[in-house]
């Protein structure tokens, strides 16, 4: 489940992270809320929700890290659904029969360890290298 700010000037160098909550700010001055506590949802029938409940625990755990986001207004929320790999670890890599090919899939989490794996994806697809300990020796 993320929520969404409303803009201000730049002032969160940085992405929050607790076991919790992930917060950052967007190049356009967003704060961006989320983290452990979802929404609900049913794969089956491609329902998914906002828990007002889980909003407020992850509004309040921001605010208890960074006060000054009480004064921004809160402009939407959404949930969705996350897909994991069986080991909750990114995949990386080539595709063995189409060369040039590649894929970049995260693993376990939303929007924060995405920027990670775009660079570590972008170093092989550029020949810098393999990327580390991001690679999973499962195929596509």
């Amino acid at each position: 489940m993320i929520t969404v700010t409303e803009k201000a000037p730049h002032f969160l160098d940085y992405t929050f992270t607790t076991p919790t909550l992930t917060m950052k700010q967007t190049a356009e001055g967003s704060i961006l809320i989320g983290g452990g506590r979802e929404g609900y949802g049913e794969l089956e029938t491609n329902t998914k929700g906002v828990s007002i409940n889980n909003l407020c625990f992850n509004v309040r755990e921001a605010l208890e890290m960074v006060p000054s986001i009480k004064k921004l207004n809160i402009l939407r929320s959404w949930s969705g659904f996350k897909g994991f790999t069986p080991e909750r670890l990114p995949y990386i890599g080539e595709v063995e029969d189409y060369p040039g090919v590649y894929y970049a899939v995260t693993g376990f989490c939303g929007y924060a360890i995405g920027p990670a794996v775009g660079m570590h994806a972008c170093r092989m697809m550029t020949g810098q290298g393999e990327p580390g300990g991001l690679r999973a020796e499962r195929r596509i």
